[in-house]
Formats: structure tokens, sequence, C-alpha cells
């Protein structure tokens, strides 16, 4: 699946859901050669892709994929934007230029498709929870790309406790400004299923655009809670944030290998702007020497963090020297970063990670 934020998204994301197949999530921005790697590690049969991105799943004399489905994404726009898209006006031409593009020969219509399909069989076997869901595909802990697998358990659980975590949020009574990138791995967890799972609305836009997202929610004081990750958040932001809007902004930490969120400042009034936060519930950390992960080190002393836990994956794809490295020889998941613990609270300290964070990326 490479797609942008859109409806389409979603569809195809529970589809494969719902029959056990795995959904391998690409970034639609991301160079051709970095897809054709990724491509080569997962082995996926069916492309799911925004009508711009699908050139990267063209290759020539490459009959790995069986079936490519390219997606219109202004096809689920409501009927009065789609109209405007087609005025002959400067403004209509440029946004459809950068919303469509051509359909390659030999490829199907994925909205045509879906529009001549039946229901399911309610007998059709699904998944359980062992099986794999989702490949994501990261830089980890070293910088060099890796897929991610992540079963049906792993990501469940996450749900779960992330549920937990704002535990302000009423079922079927909430709306989603729905920002993070569905092919990320917190996009995934946080929009694509916890919101599904409280029954949310979400607000979808196909890209982060500050005056689209203004546009598209003027009154800001109508944002009650608010959630962050990627990167520690400073206090004179969160500060700011909260006077305009007369929310809470909370912040979560974790990476794609614990689908994502390991640890999360809590929603109440002694959050701490800056922390990582408290860990999870079923959630086990440690902090360890940074050469030695046998050894934990002495209360109030950087180390690095180790994790347990049921939204922890079980090793990389085709990758066992990797997995072999990021775990210990006891199963704890090696994080690469290096925290302190103050007064409970989970602070980074450092990073063992020899990367750059760029927009909440791993470069």
């Amino acid at each position: 699946i490479c797609l942008p934020n859109c409806p389409q998204a979603l569809v195809a994301f529970y589809a494969c859901m719902r029959i056990g197949a795995v959904a391998a999530q690409h970034n639609p921005l991301a160079p051709i050669e970095e897809i054709h790697q990724q491509l080569d590690r997962h082995h996926g049969k069916v492309a799911i892709v925004w009508e711009k991105s699908v050139d990267a799943f063209i290759r020539e004399g490459d009959q790995a994929l069986d079936c490519v489905f390219t997606v219109d994404i202004s096809a689920q726009m409501p009927r009065s934007s789609r109209a405007l898209l087609k005025l002959p006006i400067e403004r209509a031409r440029s946004t459809r230029e950068q919303m469509r593009g051509e359909r390659p020969k030999g490829t199907h219509s994925w909205d045509h498709a879906v529009a001549r399909s039946r229901l399911v069989h309610p007998d059709t076997p699904g998944a359980s929870a062992q099986d794999l869901a989702v490949i994501l595909h990261t830089g980890g802990t070293n910088g060099v790309p890796k897929s991610v697998p992540l079963t049906h358990r792993n990501i469940g659980s996450n749900v779960n406790q992330c549920i937990m975590w704002v535990w302000k949020l009423h079922e079927g009574a909430e709306t989603f400004y729905s920002l993070l990138p569905y092919f990320h791995a917190y996009g995934l967890t946080l929009l694509m299923c916890a919101a599904v799972r409280l029954a949310a609305t979400q607000l979808v836009l196909p890209k982060f655009d500050v005056h689209l997202a203004l546009e598209a929610h003027i009154d800001l004081t109508s944002m009650k809670w608010s959630l962050c990750g990627a990167m520690p958040l400073s206090q004179t932001l969160a500060q700011q944030w909260e006077e305009v809007t007369q929310g809470m902004v909370i912040e979560g930490y974790g990476m794609s290998e614990t689908s994502p969120v390991i640890a999360g400042v809590p929603l109440a009034a002694n959050r701490r702007h800056g922390a990582l936060g408290l860990v999870f519930p079923s959630t086990d950390i440690r902090l360890v020497d940074l050469e030695d992960p046998s050894v934990d080190v002495e209360e109030g002393t950087p180390g690095e963090i180790i994790v347990k836990g049921p939204q922890v994956f079980s090793g990389y794809l085709g990758a066992p020297e990797e997995t072999a490295r990021v775990f210990t020889e006891d199963g704890w998941l090696r994080t690469g970063d290096v925290a302190v613990i103050r007064d409970g609270f989970l602070m980074m300290s450092d990073r063992k990670k020899e990367l750059i964070l760029s927009g909440g990326f791993n470069v």
C-alpha cells in the first residue's frame, strides 16, 4: 500500500486485515530506489498505490507483482470539491496536477474495482493474533534500512495501551485531526487503528500543509487534547500551544519496532513537558550500561532504554544479523536511546544512534 492519507487507504488496510493479508506500508513520496529496496525485502504480490507514485512500482522485466491498482485520491472527495477541481482556472489546474496522475498500461483502477466488488463472504477466514498484519520500513537504531513486521497482537495491544493512555476520549464522540501519515508507525496505530477502534470521526488531509490545516480547522480552541512524538517537546512550545488551544498537549515515546508507543506523558495536571513519560501498562523497561546491556545502571544515572512488552516486534524481515544486534540474549529490545528516570518520569538524555531526525523520520 503506497498512499497518502485518504479514505481509500483505510479501506485497503482493513480489507487486508479482514482476509488475513499482510499490509506493507510505503511512503508515497519516498525515492524510487528506496521503494524498490523495500519491495525486494517483502516480496509483495499486489500493489495499491497513488497515481502519482505508480511509476515506482512498474519495473521493466520485473514480474514480482501480480497486480497493480492505482488510486485516484480525489475520487472520495465531496462532490462539490471534485467539481471545483474541474474548473478551468489556475488554482484548480494546479491542485488537480498535484493530486492526479496517469494510469500506466497494464494497471487497474482501484476505485472502479471497489465500486464493482461484492461484500466478503462471512465465512472467509481471517487472521490470528500471532499472524503478521503490517510491514513498516525504518532506519532502526543505526540508520540501516530495514523492514519491521508487526503482528495483529503487536498492534492490537498498542491500540489498547494508547486508548488507556488518552483515557478521557469517549467512544463514538470524538473527532481526530489526522495529520500524521497512515504509513508511519505512529499514524498507523493512533489514527488508522485506535481512532477507528473508538469509532471516531477523522478529518483527513492528504498532506500536511500549515495553511491547508488552518483552513480546514480555524477554531483551535476545539482541540482538547494533542499528542506529539518523534522528538522531545520543548516546554516553551508546549506552553504556547496550550495557551492558544486552551487544551492539553502530551508526548509519547517509542519506535516502529514497538508498534510504536512504549511510554507517554499522562493526561493529567501533573504532566511534565519534555519528558518521554511513564511506561505503558504490560510494558517493562530497564536502563542499562551502554556497553553491557546485562548491567542495570544506578538510579539517577543515564542508561540505554531496553524494553519488553506485547507491542515489541520479534525481529526484522530477512535480517537475522540486525535482529541479533538489537535484542539481548534474554530477549530485551535495545532501543539505542539513552534516558534517565527523574521523579518517576522517563527523560531523554542522549541518543546512542548515529542518525539525524528530520520531521520525525530517521535519516
